[in-house]
């Protein structure tokens, strides 16, 4: 009976622990500014049919489905209220606690094979190894931060978690059941993270190698695991080869996207998962020694909360690969993933922020935990484990920039609250400019109206057939609406098809596609567009789509999107686009063209119209116009 007291205090600490993550990851759930733009987009596209799902995701959306069906049915059961939306992304990041706790435990365990060496020292070493890395988990930021949002991210990290579970595991005894779940775990990851293919191919690779010059029996269990996880995920391969030949139905071939790549961004990446001041969620700082040595008192900062956890956890790491040689192969299949995703983004095919590579996190947490409670120095390793647990603590709990207190800023609850507090209904016209007007459906419900209309993803297939009077600002609205509908009835189906036909048979459309270099083609089209000295509306068909048809009981409503609409002053964005081509690219392109829709639209209404009201929020300003007297 004696023996069995450790296990069950063992057992009620990691229970405990399980439930800090838990708490940790409900505080501060309900966030008042609603779902951000990547979140709705997911809420939207798992509100469909199930069929609808399947058969987007199957033909040619860019991510995987299966965070998506899984919350369909979440929907169906509980309800589209936010704060249970994002309940479904807590609970796989609270099971990412245990998942951790097991990995841990089998590292320590002896393998079948006697020949080679038992890993670790004993069992008090592994338990206490094991709640360290499990609380770890339970505390780090960036897990934390993506169990609060309804997106896939925290089921990534539960299922890098169980793979490396599974894969000691076929270490340690290679049965059928272990077999089993490394290939549910493959298979749930690579339906889960369209680039997680890479970490697969590694973690296959890597460990292959190593079982085949080491262990027969663990190596014939792989490639079985391997087979058997090609043959389910096949069917989602026909998706990689649809998006390469997916042409102008795609939402466009757009001019350059909303970051540039730099090495200092893959650093704070890094960073992100072993420090509680999350940096690398969003768009990272472009040089690392301009952002750190802003000032004293941030440098200061900065070294407390990030760059001593992160070389605290580094270390961990090099010393858990001198201790166990299965902590190597972890360590090189977690780089393989980094380099090609740093790869990737320095050629602008990946964006480089930390959610892109959250798979490593939690295996991160694993190797560190282990290489410091592995130090033979007492002192040192009690001095870095009560470093990092106390600095995350302390970030966590009171600092408002934590994990959890942590707005989303860029939410569209904010301006939906805005337009309902003036009674506007769909007898007004809306315009909004830099997103979709479905993103505003959740919240506001004159949006699903054809009096509103939207400007967003300025393109260089779209954005001439609307500036020349070639098309219709509905038109515009309405292709975004019928690119994101797996189904469309057949009225709207044939209106689509009828507005890509007259795009393509345009000189422009013809010019575009024959042009060697698509990029600079852009480029150029669209700095013409920012540098223009006229008003840009000027030919469009504005007046008689929208400003003829308001009158004295209706208003016209201009929504513009701050994180797309930067540049306050046009001379600037102006000026930018008339130098050489360097300092012109310099700039985010996407920015300047948006800046410079929302300047013009604003002059063009404030000639006919008067301005009555103008609101603000943080990442929104609308503009409320009235018919002249």
């Amino acid at each position: 009976m004696s023996g069995q007291k450790p296990d069950i205090k063992n057992i009620l600490i990691l229970c405990l622990i399980i439930l800090t993550g838990f708490l940790a990851r409900m505080w501060y759930l309900d966030k008042p500014e609603g779902l951000w733009f990547d979140e709705m987009q997911t809420y939207i596209e798992a509100k469909m049919p199930l069929q609808d799902i399947l058969k987007v995701f199957f033909t040619e959306h860019i991510h995987a489905p299966l965070f998506y069906i899984i919350l369909h049915f979440w929907m169906g059961m509980f309800g589209e209220n936010d704060l249970i939306l994002r309940v479904l992304p807590v609970i796989f990041g609270t099971l990412t606690i245990p998942a951790v706790y097991l990995c841990v435990n089998e590292l320590y365990k002896p393998p079948q094979n006697p020949k080679i060496p038992a890993p670790g020292e004993n069992r008090l070493k592994c338990k206490k190894t094991a709640l360290l890395a499990a609380f770890l988990t339970a505390i780090n930021s960036l897990l934390i931060y993506y169990s609060q949002e309804v997106r896939f991210y925290s089921l990534v990290g539960l299922f890098s978690s169980l793979i490396f579970l599974f894969l000691l595991r076929i270490n340690n005894n290679p049965r059928k059941l272990n077999i089993i779940g490394l290939v549910l775990s493959n298979a749930g990851l690579l339906y889960t993270h369209s680039i997680s293919f890479v970490f697969v191919f590694f973690e296959f690779l890597i460990f292959g190698l190593y079982f085949f010059r080491r262990k027969k029996k663990a190596f014939k269990a792989l490639v079985i695991s391997a087979l058997i996880t090609f043959t389910i995920y096949s069917p989602f391969l026909y998706n990689l080869y649809n998006l390469l030949e997916k042409g102008i139905k795609s939402s466009g071939v757009i001019a350059q996207w909303w970051a540039q790549f730099t090495f200092s961004k893959l650093l704070f990446v890094l960073q992100d998962s072993f420090s509680p001041f999350l940096i690398a969620y969003a768009n990272p700082p472009g040089n690392y020694f301009n952002f750190v040595f802003q000032s004293k008192i941030f440098a200061a900062i900065f070294l407390i909360f990030v760059f001593l956890p992160f070389i605290a956890g580094i270390y961990g790491i090099l010393t858990s690969v001198v201790k166990n040689r299965l902590n190597l192969l972890i360590l090189l299949v977690c780089s393989g993933f980094t380099i090609v995703f740093a790869i990737a983004c320095s050629m602008g095919k990946v964006v480089c922020v930390s959610r892109y590579l959250i798979e490593i996190t939690p295996v991160f947490i694993i190797l560190s935990a282990y290489g410091l409670m592995n130090l033979r120095n007492n002192i040192i390793k009690k001095t870095l484990i009560g470093f990092i647990i106390s600095i995350n603590l302390f970030f966590l709990l009171f600092m408002p920039l934590s994990a959890p207190k942590n707005t989303r800023k860029l939410g569209f609850k904010p301006a939906a609250d805005i337009l309902e507090s003036y009674k506007l209904t769909d007898k007004d016209y809306f315009i909004l400019i830099g997103n979709k007007k479905r993103l505003f459906h959740k919240y506001f419900q004159p949006s699903k109206s054809d009096s509103f209309f939207c400007i967003h993803n300025w393109n260089i297939l779209l954005m001439p057939f609307f500036l020349s009077n070639e098309a219709s600002l509905k038109d515009i609205t309405d292709f975004g609406y019928y690119q994101a509908q797996a189904k469309l009835p057949a009225q709207s189906e044939k209106k689509r098809d009828f507005f890509i036909e007259k795009v393509k048979s345009t000189g422009f459309f013809r010019e575009y596609k024959k042009h060697n270099n698509y990029k600079k083609f852009c480029y150029d089209y669209c700095r013409g567009i920012i540098k223009n000295n006229k008003n840009i509306f000027i030919d469009s068909k504005l007046e008689e789509e929208i400003f003829s048809k308001i009158n004295k009981k209706n208003s016209l409503v201009i929504i513009i999107f701050k994180g797309l609409v930067i540049y306050p002053d046009i001379s600037e964005i102006k000026k930018i686009a008339q130098k050489d081509e360097k300092a012109y690219k310099d700039r985010i392109l996407m920015y300047m063209l948006n800046s410079r829709v929302a300047y013009d639209l604003l002059e063009y209404a404030g000639q006919e119209m008067q301005l009555k009201n103008k609101e603000s929020s943080l990442m929104w300003d609308i503009y409320i116009f009235k018919r002249k007297l």
